[in-house]
């Protein structure tokens, strides 16, 4: 019986990923296929893993002298009972004794955890196939100037060739976790190849032919109080299927070779002459070779298609549509992953004290509300209208952040879609759309927003001016737009997925509104107030972290 090995480094997000796996092929799928944990503790674990997660929480890292082993037999059920496929391990060892044991780590050979380290090695030499998990947060927000990034590419290299002596190129799988979160930047580097050339160069010499595959354990989270990202009720994962399916495949591939070799038909053959891609069965008893998957979708064995153009990726201002509680619908424009300089230059007329320039770094893709809610969409959630200047199509107004909060709860009470305020730097982000200047779009005031030049002393009906690059309206005037950050000071360097500070005692709006001056309006401008706080120039825009309706 063949046995597939899945490993991964410290933060890869393995422990996460198996409890996600080990639940969704609990019981049989439509083709047939579960996994059936092997002894007591595989169940437990998985269960109480899982249940962590869908009671938002992470399940707990491991330690470096603890460890977490899953152990399963891949099932197929059959009429006349079930047919074992192959085993599946998961060796869930800590951090610390990855690094000793493929790391560039000095103490080593006098580590008291040299069983551990033996352990791990022969996890991997042992196995028929190997999965090896890379965290893509790692990859593509670290720098090789950081410590932990480069540690853990070489711990990655160490993990490949520990197994490359024994096994093709094709039964050593990348699976890159967080797929869901890094979509726009994997499709900007030309897919999971050019991912795979650009962040991991120092492997696509020795090992060209990795076959290369993307999941995502959990498709949604939720900031907490803390400003902490923990999963979203409701969640679901993406690329399980296409790991089973290489799972399976190869597993089909094993047992057909090893039938082969006892014919003798495989005498003489190398099994590096195997390699360059992953193998499975067709319909009739010819091996057929597939290509590892790279930006063009492949043809799996269970009828299926993966890859990074399996599912065309998102652009930016693409459109999806949400039907509120109430029947009222909300547009989205999709904002991708993303570097800019938030803030503003010196020589930036209007500017103030407050607005440092600094490098922020958004790693998620998210959904924001094409212009401001309405009235008649808060009405259609909430029941009232609190606006002064009264219409469907005016922005609502009159709504402290406090309010805006039970807005949210109840959509997301309605529709598990992550509906949340921007924060600070995601709106600023979306409002440059690209631009740099101290107005997004066409960078021209009068032709994007309501001010106190053009406004009449009165909102307008949302939509009426130009969009900026992303399709988004009203970005600058019309209403005040609260934000989920509280107030504070800018960070000095460079930041990556900023939620501002952990407390104060004003929350942050931003925009402008109609009856702001030119300066006020600014993409870098930055408002304040007290959470309670309401008037009628402040309304707000709907985030979404998770697709509508997906």
């Amino acid at each position: 019986m063949s046995r597939i090995a899945i490993v991964g480094v410290e933060g890869s997000g393995k422990t996460v990923l198996m409890a996600a796996f080990g639940e969704k092929y609990m019981y049989p799928d439509k083709s047939g296929v579960f996994l059936e944990a092997k002894d007591q503790n595989t169940f437990a674990t998985v269960g109480l893993l899982a249940a962590n997660m869908r009671e938002g929480r992470w399940p707990s890292a491991t330690g470096k002298d603890s460890v977490t082993s899953l152990d399963w037999s891949l099932c197929r059920r059959k009429t006349d009972g079930k047919e074992v496929l192959c085993d599946i391990s998961f060796l869930d060892y800590g951090g610390e004794i990855y690094r000793l044991a493929f790391g560039n780590r000095p103490d080593k050979e006098t580590s008291p955890y040299a069983a551990e380290i033996s352990t791990l090695k022969n996890h991997i030499l042992e196995a028929d196939a190997l999965v090896v998990l890379v965290n893509l947060k790692d990859i593509i927000s670290g720098s090789l100037s950081n410590p932990r990034t480069l540690e853990m590419l070489w711990i990655t290299k160490g993990i490949v060739d520990c197994a490359a002596g024994r096994l093709p190129e094709g039964r050593i799988l990348l699976a890159f976790s967080q797929y869901g979160t890094y979509r726009s930047i994997v499709a900007a580097a030309g897919g999971l190849r050019g991912v795979y050339s650009t962040y991991l160069g120092h492997m696509q010499g020795p090992y060209p032919n990795l076959p290369l595959l993307a999941v995502s354990a959990v498709d949604r989270v939720r900031l907490t109080p803390g400003g902490h990202e923990v999963p979203e009720a409701g969640f679901s994962s993406e690329g399980l299927d296409s790991l089973m399916e290489w799972i399976a495949s190869d597993a089909a591939y094993a047992q057909r070779r090893k039938k082969w070799t006892r014919r003798g038909i495989l005498s003489g053959l190398s099994a590096l002459a195997l390699g360059g891609g992953y193998w499975w069965l067709s319909s009739g008893d010819k091996a057929v070779s597939a290509p590892p998957v790279s930006a063009t979708p492949t043809r799996l064995p269970m009828g299926k298609q993966t890859g990074p153009s399996a599912k065309l990726p998102r652009q930016a201002g693409e459109v999806k549509t949400l039907t509120l509680p109430g029947g009222a619908e909300m547009r989205f424009r999709w904002c991708p992953a993303g570097t800019f300089t938030m803030g503003s230059p010196e020589s930036e007329d209007g500017r103030d004290g407050d607005e440092t320039q600094h490098q922020v770094t958004l790693t998620r893709g998210f959904w924001l509300g094409e212009t401001p809610v309405t009235q008649k969409q808060w009405k259609s959630v909430m029941g009232d209208n609190p606006s002064v200047f009264k219409g469907a199509n005016l922005p609502v107004e009159e709504v402290s952040w406090n309010d805006c909060q039970e807005f949210i709860q109840k959509v997301n009470a309605a529709l598990n879609c992550g509906a949340r305020l921007p924060t600070e730097a995601e709106w600023e982000y979306a409002c440059r759309a690209g631009t740099s200047g101290a107005y997004g779009g066409t960078g021209e005031l009068d032709e994007m927003g309501w001010y106190d030049k053009n406004s009449g002393d009165k909102t307008h009906p949302v939509g009426q001016k130009k969009p900026n690059a992303w399709g988004l309206y009203d970005m600058h005037g019309n209403v005040w737009e609260w934000c989920s950050d509280w107030y504070g000071d800018y960070p000095s360097g460079s930041v990556t997925d900023p939620t501002g500070p952990s407390s104060g005692s004003s929350r942050v709006l931003r925009g402008g509104s109609w009856g702001c001056n030119a300066r006020d309006c600014r993409s870098a401008s930055r408002g304040r107030d007290y959470p309670g706080f309401r008037d009628y120039y402040g309304g707000f825009r709907l985030l979404c972290s998770a697709g509508p309706h997906e």
